[in-house]
């Protein structure tokens, strides 16, 4: 799903044939380590375990790792070691593509660009329901910041799904960013994956130990809340007046109603929540 739906783009294109992208993503899958993979190279779990936890994947929505803490096969800071080393070393359906030549890299540049304009168009419908919302033009910019944020990091992304209430995924790392008026505190809510995270705070750049729980998560807490200012830059570059409220880790209890955006990017999904409280919220 995620690492196909620009592949597709490129066949539809005429760019790459069926049997190039089947080589693609191959070549993804032989480089792209699974948990369990990872696991049995390092000698955290016995092959009898893997193949347990995966058939426990077969039968409920969880992930690898968190049934193997569950199962106390693995423990926490296992399981994020193994989602770093996984992170870190992810190849995207472009990168595979041009080391085996199918595509040169300023070609798939310009593709990546027409592939997100065209994921704008197909988004005409999100943006009508942004524009419905209470407070439009605040929460236009907000996804706005973070769809551009994303894709220069090297995200296209592709709004999947509306929802209007929290997401009931469970995501690795919440941050809640506001803004406020006089009367009104607006609010989003970025809800990430491990992979997609590490990947927005560390990079791909090789380190030497494997940074904390904490100091990761004060990493993306940290990235995002800059994210924040730029939002408040922006809207007053528009001649919205805002200041800049806090950062949090917790939705708030004041928000009546909550518009959720699922998002897909090349390699995860994130979701992406908007709501508006009274300014006492904060």
């Amino acid at each position: 799903m995620n690492v196909t739906f620009f592949g597709q783009f490129l066949l539809d294109q005429g760019l790459i044939s069926q049997k190039q992208l089947n080589e693609a993503i191959s070549f993804q899958r032989e480089n792209n380590a699974l948990l369990g993979s990872l696991a049995l190279e390092k000698g955290l779990l016995t092959r009898e375990q893997v193949l347990e936890i995966m058939r426990e994947q077969q039968l409920r929505y969880e992930k690898f790792g968190e049934i193997a803490i569950r199962k106390q096969y693995l423990t926490e800071e296992q399981v994020r070691e193994l989602l770093n080393i996984q992170g870190k070393n992810h190849v995207f359906l472009g990168e595979a593509l041009t080391r085996r030549n199918y595509l040169s890299i300023r070609e798939l540049n310009r593709q990546l660009d027409r592939f997100d304009q065209d994921m704008r168009q197909k988004e005409a419908s999100i943006q009508s329901v942004l524009q419905g919302l209470d407070d439009q033009g605040i929460f236009v910019c907000a996804y706005e910041m973070i769809r551009k944020y994303l894709y220069r990091l090297g995200y296209a992304t592709h709004v999947c799904e509306i929802s209007h209430a929290l997401p009931s995924q469970a995501f690795d790392h919440v941050v809640f960013l506001s803004q406020k008026d006089s009367q009104r505190v607006h609010w989003m809510g970025v809800y990430l994956p491990d992979v997609l995270a590490y990947q927005i705070a560390y990079g791909k750049q090789p380190t030497t130990t494997i940074p904390s729980r904490e100091s990761f998560q004060k990493e993306v807490a940290r990235l995002l809340g800059n994210l924040n200012v730029i939002i408040g830059e922006e809207m007053h570059r528009k001649g919205v007046a805002l200041q800049m409220g806090e950062v949090r880790v917790q939705p708030p209890e004041d928000v009546p109603s909550w518009t959720c955006l699922h998002i897909e990017t090349l390699i995860e999904t994130y979701a992406v929540v908007l709501g508006t409280a009274p300014v006492g919220a904060l």
